[in-house]
């Protein structure tokens, strides 16, 4: 009986944790360019060109999209989570872009305050929009979370940044890349289990989490961390990629070259019968046995 109570202990504990396996977070507020996505809350590249960086593969919906919120520059802003696994918390930036995804500058690092730890706290975080923030109308807004899975979340909407009749504004360029990490074409990985992300170019607003909380904050590795490849670039990446991916089985299947055949000559056997066939020779005409002749004798007269 005492075994019997201990297995449905230990079953009870493994179903318990299945939720945290199959839902994560995922942006709510400003509303994501498809907020109807069932793959919103999961981690990129990880069932394919599916959910590629950036974006999760939605961006060919900037342009039919509505802008999902209007910033003016300078304004606090903020930006809310769902989901039913906040995996006790990690690592999040926010970021714009103005190049239609191309780049993304961050203009806010959360290492290790974001998402909050359980979802018992409100999933809600402040940012301020960069005074400097140019104008537009087809601004991203990125969205990215690291967990200490090593797996990588993006979601974006479109917001419009006005500039409430100011001229000038800049694109941001001066600001640092979103960490990319955790995903195919990058060699960058962030910490496995042990510690949260501390991003290597935070930029020059961060939150951190206070008072911290157990997990300590650990870089990530690899030579793509800082400075790395842009969304562009591994736009660019995946597109050779796919191409490759079709001319590889054309590749694949192209026939082994072979030595031309010989041309096969009639069998030496049949050769030789040929020419040792032997010659047909005409029967030999038998020689009649000469006829006997009876001696006469002579008669008497």
């Amino acid at each position: 009986m005492q075994k019997l109570s201990l297995s449905i202990t230990i079953l009870l504990g493994v179903f318990s944790l299945l939720p945290l396996t199959n839902a994560h977070m995922k942006l709510h507020l400003p509303t994501p360019l498809d907020p109807t996505n069932q793959y919103l809350d999961f981690p990129l590249s990880r069932f394919g060109p599916q959910l590629p960086f950036p974006c999760a593969g939605q961006l060919p919906l900037l342009l039919s999209a509505t802008p999902a919120a209007t910033w003016p520059a300078g304004s606090n802003q903020t930006f809310t989570l769902s989901g039913t696994a906040p995996h006790w918390g990690g690592s999040c930036q926010v970021s714009l872009s103005y190049d239609h995804g191309a780049t993304f500058r961050v203009i806010k690092s959360f290492p290790g305050s974001c998402p909050k730890r359980t979802l018992r706290e409100k999933q809600e975080f402040g940012f301020q929009v960069p005074e400097e923030a140019a104008a537009g109308k087809e601004v991203v807004f990125g969205w990215t979370w690291f967990n200490r899975e090593q797996e990588m979340y993006m979601n974006c909407a479109r917001v419009e940044i006005t500039r409430n009749g100011r001229g000038g504004g800049e694109r941001l360029e001066k600001y640092p890349s979103v960490l990319v990490a955790d995903v195919e074409g990058v060699e960058c990985k962030t910490p496995w289990k042990t510690a949260d992300t501390e991003f290597p170019e935070p930029g020059s607003i961060v939150e951190r989490e206070s008072p911290r909380q157990l997990m300590p904050l650990a870089l990530p590795t690899g030579k793509d961390c800082v400075g790395g490849k842009t969304a562009g670039e591994l736009t660019k990446l995946g597109e050779s990629t796919k191409a490759g991916e079709i001319k590889k089985p054309v590749e694949s299947t192209k026939p082994v070259e072979t030595k031309k055949p010989a041309e096969v000559k009639k069998p030496v056997e049949s050769k030789v019968l040929e020419s040792t066939k032997p010659v047909e020779t005409k029967k030999p005409v038998e020689v009649k046995k000469p006829v006997e002749t009876t001696k006469l004798g002579c008669q008497d007269a």
